[in-house]
């Protein structure tokens, strides 16, 4: 029987690749939802904001995304586009990958 865990991570400790299956809808989020997710991390002030669940299963040493593609991947351009605008602000430590 496979085992089910639960791992809380901050968004700057994830260090995987994650694989976007083919059956996934392609990236979807338009300004309001951007907007909505940067608004809940600057409301919550000092304190750690909790991303919703991220669901992965691992597969053949790589994590395929089941769930939470729309916010990692916001997750993932927030990253580059302050990195490209603040050199200092070190890049995201993982990578998206789509599968065809």
């Amino acid at each position: 029987m496979p085992s089910n865990s639960l791992n809380l991570q901050l968004v700057r400790k994830i260090s995987d690749d994650f694989y976007v299956p083919s059956y996934q809808r392609g990236y979807r989020w338009g300004q309001l939802e951007v907007e909505s997710l940067l608004n809940d991390v600057r409301n919550n002030g000092n304190k750690p904001y909790c991303l919703q669940p991220i669901v992965v299963k691992k597969n053949a040493g790589k994590f395929d995304l089941i769930d939470g593609q729309q916010r990692l991947t916001t997750i993932y351009l927030i990253y580059k586009y302050m990195h490209s605008c603040i050199p200092d602000i070190k890049p995201a430590h993982f990578t998206l990958r789509v599968i065809l």
